[in-house]
């Protein structure tokens, strides 16, 4: 996503969840960062990601792979 501020260069990254929920992962300002942004978010998005679906599974909420 990449919402409307002032003059700011803010990012939001997000997936669906398997539940089909919108989950919001990380976001920042990437101003002077246009590619080093992306490449410490992504990696730190995932991991929050892969911990929301452990969370999920351990409140028997999603299956076990």
């Amino acid at each position: 996503l990449r919402p409307r501020g002032a003059g700011r260069d803010l990012r939001i990254l997000f997936m669906f969840d398997p539940l089909r929920q919108a989950i919001l992962l990380f976001g920042g300002s990437k101003a002077r960062q246009w590619n080093d942004w992306y490449r410490s978010a992504i990696p730190e998005a995932e991991s929050l990601y892969e911990q929301y679906l452990a969370d999920l599974r351990s409140q028997g909420e999603l299956p076990d792979p």
